[in-house]
């Protein structure tokens, strides 16, 4: 009788035992497949967002919505054949008055004025001065004038330089070797010592390449279409030694002024560097870009660095002292003697993609109340724009940090109701 009852006992602990295995394992799965729905919908907003990226407006305004129907075509290659639209209107040609320096209202012309102007006149032929009805001769009564732009292909030519050299003759037979006999004629230096290349073409390549984005072997088919023989490999020196001689110290006296400022801008982004020692040509390199506000001198500098890491920014800014604003990458944070501060374009931008990301904004009412406190800041900045430093200061402490604080309310309530893994958790 003793042995049944603990044979019962012990079949009723492996039962409860069982159930309460069970239960943990049916928990388990239902968190399991809680995390897969909230994964699940992650992705699908993900894809929302970018599909939205890809082929909806790339406007992040939020004041208007038919300001977000602009469209951007990024097909450089096909900018012709998108844009072009055969019965458009050529623009009217105008030349401004001098006394009337404002644009009509209403007229899309372009201005002439200033451009050196070749007069063609057309006359009738001599046989045709003669009236066919009565004989008389014709006389101008009126003029039709119209103008045609025209642009004049690049001109080259050579500068030879004649350095004459003198000499004297009395000093010759008679001089006692103390003073020079031969004297050259002074000229100035050359920019390029040794080279073909004058300031003037050295300064076109350049341009051509950083600015037109023209590689070196498409300008050296353009100089053969010239009839000049110019390698690439020439052009690479030039550059070079242009680099070196002449615009680095410009480049250190603006780093110099530019650490000299109370606020610096920072940012970094990807750059493919093809030949580069100890580096796949497929791997990432990076160009960092620093540049000054807007109350201080015009400073833009870019610095070319192999990778992202946070020493490059901490070696850029030795010797700075004041405010430095970046995104939130982590690199910029514990620089010396430099208060990192925020940017609020990057913060309104991820409650933009959210709303994206949804669908929407009818989908996402959370992610438009984020974004409507970011679009207030923005108009206060505004209307602020045209104030003294001092005086901005004074008044968003009034009407700014009101806005603030209420935003800041608004993220600690919010960041509890959301899902961490979101678009709107990853926004706040």
């Amino acid at each position: 009788m003793k042995n049944t009852t603990n044979n019962s006992t012990a079949t009723e602990y492996s039962w409860q035992e069982r159930a309460l295995q069970a239960e943990a394992k049916a928990s388990q799965k239902q968190a399991q497949l809680e995390d897969a729905i909230k994964e699940m919908n992650y992705l699908k907003a993900q894809l929302r967002l970018l599909q939205a990226k890809r082929f909806g407006a790339s406007s992040e305004k939020a004041n208007k919505e038919s300001k977000n129907q602009l469209k951007l075509f990024d097909d450089a290659f096909n900018e012709a054949e998108v844009t072009a639209e055969p019965l458009a209107q050529e623009p009217e040609l105008i030349t401004v008055p001098e006394h009337q320096r404002k644009k009509k209202k209403g007229k899309r012309g372009t201005s002439l004025e200033g451009l050196p102007e070749n007069i063609i006149e057309y006359h009738l032929p001599e046989e045709e001065m003669v009236c066919s009805c009565c004989g008389h001769e014709r006389h101008v009564i009126g003029q039709e004038t119209t103008r045609e732009l025209v642009v004049v292909p690049a001109q080259v030519h050579v500068d030879v330089h004649v350095q004459n050299v003198y000499g004297c003759r009395h000093c010759e037979a008679h001089g006692d070797g103390s003073q020079p006999v031969v004297i050259k004629a002074p000229k100035p230096k050359r920019a390029f010592p040794g080279s073909i290349a004058s300031p003037s073409v050295v300064a076109h390549v350049i341009e051509e390449k950083y600015v037109m984005g023209s590689p070196l072997y498409r300008q050296e088919q353009q100089w053969a279409r010239r009839g000049v023989n110019i390698s690439r490999q020439n052009m690479a020196n030039w550059i070079s030694h242009a680099a070196e001689n002449w615009f680095e110290p410009v480049y250190e006296r603006m780093k110099a002024e530019l650490l000299a400022q109370d606020i610096i801008m920072a940012d970094e982004t990807t750059i493919q560097c093809l030949k580069e020692d100890g580096k796949k040509a497929e791997s990432k390199s990076y160009m960092w870009l620093y540049r000054s506000g807007r109350y201080s001198p015009g400073i833009v500098l870019y610095e070319y660095q192999s990778s992202r890491g946070r020493e490059h920014p901490r070696d850029f800014l030795k010797g700075f002292s004041g405010f430095l604003q970046t995104d939130g990458y982590a690199g910029y944070n514990n620089i010396p003697n430099v208060t990192n501060i925020g940017c609020l374009a990057h913060a309104r931008r991820k409650f933009d993609e959210a709303i994206k990301a949804a669908g929407g904004k009818g989908k996402h009412p959370k992610a438009c109340e984020g974004l409507d406190f970011c679009s207030r800041l923005y108009d206060i900045e505004r209307e602020l724009s045209l104030l003294e430093p001092e005086e901005r200061y004074q008044e968003r402490l009034k009407r700014s940090k009101p806005v603030l604080e209420a935003f800041s309310a608004w993220l600690h309530t919010t960041k509890e109701e959301v899902v961490v893994k979101s678009h709107l958790g990853l926004a706040i």
